[in-house]
């Protein structure tokens, strides 16, 4: 007797995953020098969803957050919502509850070191992100004629670089239209990788505008070599999200002094050019070694950021005379604090019909804002507390302005028979994104209800 043998199938229901709201769309670069940026993974969504970036924050960002600090951000616009998004690459909280409410929305796992979130036990955030975009053209042209998904790496965030370490190439931090050369915020709401926010012009570049704009540029290469440290560093993200052993800068300056000072802190802040006192601050585990002081020590000595972390330097360094090591002396003469000619100088500028904010103060007679305000408290909140009198002013004479453009641009929309959004009003009085703010948007809800405009908010205060 013969057996024909069937093939055996599974008939149970298998477990489907529920469904991502938003695309499962791939960071780029990830593991790489040139791994994606938190705020140009946004964009990217954004334009992949076919909606403007401010309105992906607004309707899909925010809800799932459900921070009300965040919202209120948003919500007021201008500058705050500038500094807000800058943190969205950074080490703290609101970069953090970013990652979690956009992992949740893609359904992906990976986007923690899209940000210096990897790094935020180990580094202070001061200083460390810029607070406007920079950018490579050439990176930008190549990748459009290769046909290639533009997008904005996390290494163009970081102040400390300054050079495009696959061209060579200094980054741009000004748009190249001259109607235009403004500066780029982090994330607005017309904000898309590889165009202006503001003109909307490509951000790319022909060779013939290559060889014109980087005819007089000299790259320095500590700089190359300073962008290099950091490309290894954010390269490194995701095998540092999945250490096992524990790691720390202060303990890898602790062997360097050790081996190479012989345990004398201001010998090796001395030749390392760093003050003696923020130095012995690391030593004891006070302070978090700051970018820019490892930078420098590992440019003086040639070693790595990843090599100081994990200690492996410690067999280069010990056998090398010490003879070949070189060392830049920076130091800093105390310029000693004239009392009587700085108190005069600040009654003259309080009894001055000109306004100045204590910085510029600072700036203006060439000492440091806590000397002025240790030697004369008293002299120094009068200066800034006009300062606010008259901030407070212009913010007011500014809401009065653009509350009658406001008034004015409806009236007209009315007038020519176009529908008063927005969107419209906006573009009659030639500022985007204006009604973001909500103390113009109450004044814009108030106008059209005197009009007798339906608005979609019927519940609103104006004061």
């Amino acid at each position: 007797m013969s057996y024909e043998i069937f093939e055996c199938w599974d008939i149970s229901i298998p477990e489907t995953p529920n469904r991502s709201r938003l695309f499962h769309l791939c960071p780029m670069g990830l593991g790489t020098e040139l791994t994606e940026s938190l705020t140009g993974f946004i964009c990217r969504l954004a334009e992949a969803h076919c909606i403007e970036t401010g309105t992906f924050v607004i309707k899909e960002l925010v809800p799932v957050m459900g921070k009300d600090y965040f919202s209120r951000i948003v919500n007021r616009g201008g500058k705050g919502y500038s500094d807000c998004a800058v943190s969205m690459n950074g080490f703290g909280k609101i970069a953090k509850e970013c990652v979690e409410a956009i992992q949740m929305l893609t359904k992906r796992g990976d986007l923690a070191p899209l940000t210096m979130l990897p790094w935020s036990t180990l580094l202070p955030d001061r200083g460390v992100l810029r607070l406007n975009r920079a950018w490579c053209q050439e990176c930008y042209e190549e990748w459009k004629s290769k046909d290639h998904p533009i997008y904005d790496p996390l290494i163009w965030m970081i102040s400390g670089s300054t050079v495009c370490l696959r061209h060579h190439t200094p980054l741009q931090t000004t748009c190249n239209n001259p109607s235009c050369g403004k500066r780029l915020p982090i994330l607005n709401r017309y904000t898309r990788p590889g165009y202006c926010s503001f003109c909307h012009q490509w951000l790319g570049t022909s060779s013939h505008t290559r060889s014109k704009y980087h005819k007089h540029v000299v790259i320095n290469d500590e700089h190359l070599q300073k962008t290099k440290l950091l490309g290894e560093l954010i390269s490194y993200g995701p095998y540092f999200l999945a250490r096992t052993g524990k790691y720390d800068f202060n303990s890898g300056i602790n062997g360097l002094i050790n081996n190479i000072s012989h345990g004398s802190v201001s010998t090796f802040a001395r030749l390392a050019g760093l003050p003696k006192v923020t130095v012995w601050d690391w030593y004891r585990g006070k302070n978090k070694a700051s970018l820019d002081g490892l930078l420098k020590i590992c440019l003086t000595l040639g070693i790595t950021l990843i090599q100081l972390i994990k200690e492996e330097h410690m067999e280069v360094f010990i056998d090398k005379p010490k003879q070949l090591y070189t060392f830049k002396m920076n130091r800093r003469l105390s310029r000693p604090f004239d009392q009587d000619t700085v108190r005069i100088q600040l009654e003259e500028i309080l009894s001055s019909s000109n306004t100045y904010s204590m910085l510029s103060v600072s700036r203006k007679i060439k000492y440091d804002r806590r000397q002025l305000y240790k030697h004369f408290p008293e002299l120094c909140r009068k200066i800034s507390a006009k300062y606010k009198v008259l901030i407070k002013q212009r913010k007011h004479l500014r809401f009065r302005l653009v509350k009658g453009q406001i008034r004015q641009a409806t009236v007209l929309c009315l007038q020519l028979g176009i529908n008063p959004s927005s969107r419209n009003v906006e573009r009659v009085i030639f500022k985007p994104a204006i009604l973001k703010e909500r103390a113009v948007r109450q004044a814009w809800y108030q106008t059209l209800k005197d009009l007798g405009i339906r608005s979609r908010e019927n519940n609103f205060n104006v004061e």
